[in-house]
């Protein structure tokens, strides 16, 4: 965290230079003498005129005065305003006024953009969400001038809520109506991006793994969705002081605030330029600084920004970028190296790719299902779209599940199993929503129950192990909270350390060494078989009577897929608990389950014990899975199984065997001798090549 604040602030310094030099350059250039500005309508002597230049330096070179007043900077000296007063005398008693007036806004505009956004994401389309947009599309569209001219006439004048006027000193009550105007100005367009960052968030996966575990909404909403919506919409207030502080000058005008505005105003009307450029240097100064602190709220909201670092910098770790070693498993190297240089070299002022990052980080999900009972389960559902047309995607899916079962549904990708699951649990994405049929958990009817009594059955009564371990976990949370509020949501544990000790006993169940260690760890810092092996812990916390296994292993390696297969059997039949296996795998159910369900466009048209389908497949769709199966040599199909045997040809092979001997030619593309070089830092300002 060190050298990321020491890299910030050396970003200052060429930001700081830059603009110092270009506000000054600019004044410079200005026509007119300034000094005659002083005299009015009478017109000095020479001798006069000559000592007021010598004094301001306003004889000497463009760049020589530049130099002079850059040195006066790093020697706290800002010079003289015309008058003979001190430049930071000047400073001392107008900015306190404009930072104050400032931040009041930055607050009122936080506080409108916050709620109303927040609102608006949670009820997407609904009327309260139609007004605030199109109020925010004339809040975009109003100069910020004729918002403060209403504002004072309607609630200064018509309506004396708040004064017209700023008093001496700006006491707190007379900058009310002003920052009040200055938030309004700006609320729009933090107010669309907390709607949209909402709306995002909502559909994460570690969003729907969350209600999943036993969660609550009220839980769900400020934990889960609001702190990561916050990310885009503070770091977005940064940039906005700048436009703030602009606003606050023309708004001081309106309202005859005693601030920055007039001051500023009336010394470049002047030509004062010592005073214009000490007060846009302030200026800088404290928006960069502003950034700066943003920055590392960024950082402490996004704990990947504070670690990543550690993944590339220390030279006696295994660069992410040079191999895959066995312990770093799927982590995306790639992906966090150009996260880490676009932050690295990110202006503190600017940060529209970091907010790309976050917008295109969503991701649209399938998970979940199912119902333990002998009564069959009959689903129909449809996705209503906005033009409230329907378009049902389940047709009259059934199918039974026992206690201690272990069932598992096939098909291929959209053929309905992902949906079958939200539809069970009520975690349909978007506009979905079951529209007929029949869901029986033990004897208790789950279609058109209340959110309280499904939240009581998710987590607590039927777990989830989600599809893609590396969407699943919230990324701000550690792996430790995000478990313990899993024990928590389900009863399991009271009080601070026994949900803790239980938490650890949990991943350590869930086969994950060092697990106290592991607790205090956040999941970019695991590897994808250890995110899983959280999430089977999560899963299988509350000791569940029915685990969902939603393509559990789709995002690992095949060497760490049957680590974590085998690991949630022995986990399951310890339990005692009945599982269902979502896959595409159609060699892996045989393996894995008793009975298969394969399920093709939103229907099922197989199912049964899966020596049965597999020897006799009845529907064509199940005969082509089953031609296609890579492998089925399942432990679950003995070697005496009637199975008919692959055909081996003799010509076949002879074939093959001279097709290898032939020679083809020359080879398309020849590689020898592959370097590949990364440049790693060492210590604070270095940097050393490492050769992968």
């Amino acid at each position: 965290m060190l050298r990321y604040v020491l890299f910030r602030i050396l970003q200052t310094l060429p930001v700081l230079l830059g603009t110092t030099f270009l506000i000054y350059f600019m004044v410079f250039a200005m026509p007119g003498d300034p000094v005659l500005a002083l005299f009015g309508d009478k017109t000095p002597s020479p001798a006069v005129l000559a000592q007021i230049k010598h004094q301001y330096h306003l004889d000497q070179p463009f760049i020589v005065q530049y130099l002079l007043y850059i040195g006066g900077i790093f020697r706290g000296d800002l010079g003289l305003t015309f008058s003979g007063q001190p430049v930071s005398e000047v400073l001392a008693t107008t900015f306190p006024v404009t930072i104050r007036l400032a931040l009041m806004a930055i607050v009122i505009e936080l506080v409108l953009a916050i709620s109303i956004g927040l609102i608006s994401g949670l009820r997407k389309g609904k009327f309260f969400d139609n007004i605030s947009l199109i109020i925010g599309l004339i809040m975009l569209s109003v100069p910020i001038f004729v918002i403060a001219f209403v504002g004072q006439y309607f609630l200064g004048i018509k309506w004396p809520i708040f004064r017209t006027t700023v008093g001496v000193g700006a006491p707190f009550q007379d900058l009310i109506l002003p920052a009040l105007v200055l938030g309004i100005s700006l609320y729009a367009t933090s107010m669309r991006l907390t709607r949209a960052s909402v709306i995002d968030t909502l559909n994460q996966d570690f969003v729907r793994t969350a209600y999943a575990k036993g969660l609550s909404r009220g839980r769900v909403i400020p934990v889960h969705v609001l702190r990561n919506s916050l990310i885009p919409t503070l770091t977005n207030t940064a940039t906005n002081f700048g436009v703030l502080m602009v606003g606050a000058t023309i708004t001081e005008g309106i309202f005859n605030v005693p601030g920055v505005g007039n001051t500023l105003f009336r010394a470049i009307k002047l030509g004062e330029n010592t005073t214009v450029v000490s007060f846009v240097t302030v200026m800088v100064l404290i928006y960069l600084f502003v950034n700066l602190f943003v920055d590392l709220l960024y950082a402490v909201l996004d704990p990947r920004i504070r670690y990543l670092e550690h993944y590339v910098a220390p030279v006696d770790e295994t660069p992410v970028a040079a191999v895959d070693a066995p312990q770093l498993d799927e982590r995306r190297s790639g992906l966090w190296i150009d996260a880490w240089r676009d932050i690295r070299k990110r202006p503190m002022f600017y940060i529209a790719s970091a907010l790309l990052l976050v917008v295109l980080a969503a991701a649209f999900f399938p998970q979940w299902f199912t119902s333990v009972d002998p009564t069959k389960c009959n689903l129909a559902l449809s996705n209503t779209g906005p033009t409230k047309k329907q378009n049902e995607v389940l047709h009259g899916v059934g199918f039974d599940v026992y206690p201690g079962e272990t069932v598992a549904i096939v098909g291929e990708s959209g053929s309905g199993k992902s949906t079958t699951m939200h539809a069970v649990i009520n975690l349909l994405p978007g506009t979905g929503k079951v529209t007929g049929g029949s869901v029986r958990w033990n004897g208790r009817e789950l279609v058109g129950i209340g959110r309280k009594e499904m939240e009581s059955i998710r987590g607590r009564e039927i777990g989830l192990v989600p599809q893609d371990p590396m969407s699943n976990l919230n990324p701000v949370w550690s792996v430790g909270f995000q478990v313990e509020e899993a024990i928590r949501a389900n009863g399991l544990a009271s009080g601070k350390k026994a949900v803790h000790a239980r938490a650890v006993e949990v991943l350590e169940q869930a086969g994950l060494q060092n697990a106290e260690q592991r607790m205090k760890q956040y999941p970019h810092q695991f590897s994808g078989g250890r995110k899983q092996r959280a999430l089977i812990g999560i899963g299988l916390a509350a000791n569940p009577e029915l685990l969902i296994a939603d393509e559990p292993t789709s995002a690992l390696d095949v060497t760490v897929q049957r680590v974590v297969l085998n690991h949630l059997e022995s986990l399951t039949k310890e339990l005692g608990t009945a599982v269902v296996f979502i896959t595409h795998d159609l060699g892996l159910a045989a393996e894995r389950a008793e009975k298969l369900i394969v399920m093709y466009k939103g229907n099922i048209v197989e199912s049964g014990p899966s020596r049965e389908i597999l020897q006799n497949p009845q529907h064509p769709y199940t005969r082509r899975l089953v031609s296609a199966a890579p492998s089925l040599a399942s432990r679950r199909i003995g070697a005496d199984a009637s199975l008919p045997a692959a055909p081996t040809s003799t010509f076949d092979v002879a074939a093959l065997a001279e097709s290898t001997e032939r020679k083809i030619g020359e080879p398309l593309i020849e590689v020898e001798g592959l370097r590949k070089v990364y440049k790693l830092r060492k210590g604070n300002f270095g940097s050393e090549d490492f050769v992968a």
